[in-house]
């Protein structure tokens, strides 16, 4: 006669029927190990690839904030460059423009000079008929 874990008495039968489904209880326990291990790689698969796709996202974004700040940066080196030859080509106008009327200037002073020397040039042909008209 078997006893149960109360103490009970437990027929023979029911005893071999336990052991059975032991045996079948050790292979549903295998198959839910094996089941349960699938489900973890699949889980953790799907959690790679969502990573993965995360990280190609970053990826994507690093890069196409390093082409704009690129961009920008040589934005910016042309418009210091444009500037400076700006500031190049107004110093040029401005000398250029200087030149101009220091010549003007040249030139008006050379034409005041010639029209005193033909004044005095005048009064000296004056001066000299004068004297020789007097004597």
């Amino acid at each position: 006669m078997l006893f149960d874990e109360d103490g009970f008495s437990v027929p023979e039968s029911y005893n071999l029927e336990s052991q059975e489904k032991s045996k079948t209880t050790v292979n549903d326990i295998a198959h839910e190990n094996i089941a349960a291990t699938r489900i973890q790689t699949a889980f953790r698969a799907f959690k790679a690839r969502k990573v993965l796709r995360h990280l190609k996202g970053v990826s994507r974004l690093q890069t196409l904030t390093e082409a704009i700040l690129a961009k920008k940066k040589q934005a910016s080196n042309t418009l210091t460059n444009l500037q400076t030859w700006t500031k190049v080509q107004a110093q040029i106008r401005t000398r250029r423009k200087h030149m101009v009327e220091d010549g003007g200037i040249r030139r008006k002073k050379l034409e005041n000079q010639l029209k005193l020397e033909t004044k005095l040039h005048d009064l000296e042909v004056k001066h000299i008929f004068t004297l020789h008209y007097f004597f």
